[in-house]
């Protein structure tokens, strides 16, 4: 059985249980046992079925039983584990994942109590060893025996899909113990997210709960990042189990668990834009840079309506002519500038382990001991150099690895560098302050991030797990979480940071639950118009705009944007409208005296728009856009003189199609069918050179065939037309 057959079956049964739909789901799990037959699994299944048929007769019979309904979400809850040991079942016996690999391997690897046990041991043995035996050896063997215990904890909590009470109770234990090291902590607390994304654990979900509150920063944000993307995605599976439902809604009164979860979701969002990021230093900064950012701007055009921001905002383009100041607000954003710079180090044997693709970074590791040539006063300066580099823990070992290789009069020298009082005096200082008050949250939840985002895509084995990153989180939708994130305060800065990001549809989701909670800005209301119009919603951008307008009214932005909206909706009067109100506030604005004189020309009012192009000419000499707009409103008027002049003048300087079509017309009109068909004939050759045919260039006559009737053009005459441009002169 293939793997996509093995999940099709499962996210079946999956979505009946969700439903509530039990018999149903028994029967796709019968049906795939059936296929592949599992003893245990069967047996459980039969009993199932057997109690809750007997249930459903003695509700035909009309028997009363008060405990119906709780015996039903029990057998539900039971289907559950069945289902997902089936799967795990059928994942072991089919497939070859990484996942699975790694559960043959360590299935038989003690039990979680001993590892953690093992793991206790080891700052005890590293004192012991410093009065016993202080080499340099002895120490880096201690530290590879505890890093192979890290490894196997982790791979043991990953793989055991579901924990016994036995399991639960030690690793409560383990968040109380005085001896476990705080990277073991957090090790451990990952290992429960990758396997609660693997399978649902209600007992590992009630142990992530209480790891949240953890007084220790680095833990609680793993355990709240756990939550997070376990509770998404289990969000229909745990109404069925009441009691971890009811310790989720009494984490909705501790303030300080609001505030982790809205940072965590802000991190996450800027974390799905990390390829984009990357992109815009590799495709647009470094090139700028290697040019000495040498006239950027040079040339550059006018923005067109549809696309400008309200100045009003404040620096919000994603156009900067400042190459530099972009990396710079980058790096203040939060952005992950260094994945590029870092991914291509990934293949040390470090990163051979699955481990240690979640390991904080700490200075007892044999990684970090090998950088400093096992030497505790090089130590220091190692770690200094590391900790000030601002990159998450992931890229700090890639930066470790290759230590080693750099030559020891270049290591020497950046020692030296940083040894030097005034550099480590400020080095230090700058440290200090990362780690004061809510920075220290901020930090350490941005670098573990960062580090689930280089697991996720650069895992030699990422494509065999489901991305977190790649699909939008809908957290306000969810029952369990809606409310931390429902606050004013995180609602806007997500959707001020989607807005940024031009990521449109997320934000105007964002915008409407703000509106929801009565709490819109007319800032607010523009930018929800902005959304929408960039998602081309051009009648609902028009209704927040008006909504914008009503609160700030006069605002020339908001008026063009009306305008633009109503044009592209063709309701050209309204349009001229607001063109005209925003001609009052902004006289002379080339743009807006284009537009209106184009809403005039589609109204009819061809005098008046011919005089706005007029205009136009008189303030931007040789434009074609002016020129062929002259040219089609001459020709509208019966100024036919006049419109070849217009249409010459741009066929000189750049010729398209439609300057000879709408020749060819006036030349038709005149009475001089030599030169209508001469020009003609060479529209043709453009629509051709651009894979168009014969007959779709005739629905090019379609369209202007109201226009050319209304001067006297016959349909007969055109049949002419038509075979005088296809025979050869």
């Amino acid at each position: 059985m293939e793997l996509a057959d093995i999940e099709k079956n499962i996210r079946e049964i999956e979505n009946n249980l969700e439903g509530s739909m039990l018999e149903n789901a028994l029967l796709h799990m019968e049906n795939l046992l059936l296929v592949d037959s599992n003893w245990e699994l069967s047996n459980r299944l039969e009993k199932i079925k057997t109690s809750y048929h007997y249930m459903l007769q003695y509700l035909m019979q009309g028997v009363t039983d008060p405990q119906r309904d709780t015996l039903r979400k029990q057998f539900i809850i039971d289907s559950w584990e069945i289902c997902d040991q089936l799967h795990f079942h059928l994942q072991t016996k089919y497939t070859q994942t990484k996942y699975i690999i790694t559960y043959r391997q360590n299935k038989q690897e003690g039990n979680l109590s001993d590892l953690i046990g093992q793991l206790e041991a080891f700052e005890d043995n590293l004192a012991v060893l410093q009065l016993t035996d202080n080499r340099p050896e002895s120490k880096e063997k201690e530290l590879m025996a505890h890093e192979q215990c890290q490894a196997q904890l982790f791979d043991h909590v990953w793989t055991h899909i579901k924990w016994s009470e036995e399991d639960l109770e030690a690793a409560n234990a383990a968040l109380q113990s005085s001896t476990l090291i705080v990277p073991d902590l957090c090790l451990m607390v990952s290992a429960v997210t990758m396997s609660l994304l693997q399978c649902f654990d209600e007992r590992k979900i009630m142990y992530a709960l209480n790891a949240a509150h953890h007084s220790e920063v680095s833990v609680s944000i793993r355990a709240l990042t756990c939550l997070m993307l376990v509770v998404e995605n289990y969000k229909k599976r745990i109404p069925h189990y009441p009691k971890l439902a009811q310790r989720l809604e009494l984490m909705k009164d501790e303030p300080e668990i609001y505030k982790g979860f809205g940072l965590i979701y802000l991190l996450m969002l800027k974390a799905q834009d990390t390829q984009k990021v990357t992109r815009t230093i590799r495709e647009e900064i470094i090139p700028e840079v290697m040019k000495n950012l040498d006239k950027l701007n040079h040339g550059i055009e006018e923005p067109s309506e549809e696309n400008d921001y309200n100045p009003d905002w404040g620096n919000m383009s994603p156009e900067l002519d400042e190459q530099l100041q972009k990396m710079n607000e980058m790096i203040m954003d939060g952005s992950d500038v260094y994945l590029s710079t870092f991914s291509m180090m990934k293949r040390h044997d470090f990163f051979k382990t699955t481990a240690n693709w979640f390991l904080p970074y700490y200075t007892q590791h044999s990684l970090v001991h090998k950088a400093a040539n096992g030497r505790e006063d090089e130590l220091a300066i190692v770690d200094l150099v590391v900790q000030s580099s601002g990159i998450c823990d992931n890229d700090k070992y890639s930066m470790i690895s290759v230590f080693p290789t750099i030559p020891k009069e270049l290591q020497q020298s950046i020692f030296q560098k940083f040894e030097a009082p005034e550099n480590k005096e400020i080095i230090l200082e700058n440290l200090k302050h990362s780690k004061e008050g809510d920075n220290l949250f901020k930090l350490m939840a941005r670098n573990y991030i960062q580090c689930l985002y280089r697991f996720f895509n650069l895992y030699p084995w990422h494509h065999e797990f489901y991305n977190i990153f790649a699909f939008p989180l809908k957290l306000c939708y969810n029952p369990y979480l809606e409310d931390f994130i429902h606050t004013e305060q995180t609602m806007r800065e997500a959707a001020e940071y989607l807005f940024k990001s031009q990521r449109w549809y997320d934000a105007i989701e964002l915008y409407y639950n703000i509106e929801q909670m009565d709490k819109c800005t007319a800032s607010d209301y523009q930018k929800m118009g902005y959304c929408e119009q960039k998602n081309k919603n051009f009648e609902s951008a028009i209704e927040y705009y008006e909504k914008a307008n009503e609160m700030q009214p006069n605002n020339s932005w908001v008026l063009r944007h009306l305008a633009t909206c109503h044009r592209l909706c063709e309701n050209f009067e309204m349009a001229l409208a607001y063109y005209r109100q925003a001609d009052k506030l902004l006289p002379n604005n080339k743009n807006i005296i284009y537009q209106t004189g184009y809403c005039l020309l589609r109204t009819g009012s061809h005098e008046e728009a011919l005089q706005k192009f007029f205009q136009l000419e008189m303030m931007e000499a040789n434009s074609l856009k002016v020129w062929r707009a002259i040219g089609w409103c001459s020709f509208l008027m019966g100024k036919h003189e006049q419109s070849v002049k217009y249409y010459t003048k741009a066929l000189e300087k750049a010729p398209i199609l439609n300057d000879h079509l709408n020749l060819g017309h006036n030349y038709l009109v005149m009475g001089e069918l030599p030169n209508a068909i001469g020009h003609y004939k060479e529209a043709l050759k453009i629509h051709l050179a651009k894979e168009g045919s014969f007959y779709s260039f005739l629905d090019l006559f379609d369209e202007d065939m109201p226009v050319l009737s209304k001067r006297g053009v016959t349909d007969d005459l055109l049949q002419f037309v038509y075979d005088l441009v296809l025979v050869d002169d």
